[in-house]
């Protein structure tokens, strides 16, 4: 099975449970005037998450960091290490849905 059939859907549900999990805490805040020192929670959240991946044959289970834009829901995974030029990355890589 290709790794990236198996990767972005289990991705994928990771984001939408994030973004249901993000949305029904800020729906369920009391008004700002009840939390005058408490502000707005800012527009990217960091989380973890833990992804399936199943390359040659044998899945293995991998733990990642993701960003996601509250604003638009468009999510990042942060991925570094070198590629086939010996070149080292740290990026974030955007998810498509």
């Amino acid at each position: 099975m290709n790794r990236r059939k198996v990767v972005v859907p289990v991705i994928t549900l990771i984001v939408i449970v994030c973004a249901v999990v993000a949305w029904s805490q800020t729906t369920q805040r009391p008004p700002d005037s009840e939390q005058p020192h408490l502000g707005v929670p800012g527009r990217y959240q960091l989380f973890q998450g833990q992804f399936t991946i199943v390359s040659s044959g044998t899945p293995f289970k991998e733990i990642g960091v993701f960003k996601l834009d509250t604003h638009t829901g468009q999510t990042w995974m942060y991925a570094e290490g070198s590629n086939r030029d010996g070149q080292l990355y740290k990026e974030w890589r955007a998810i498509q849905n």
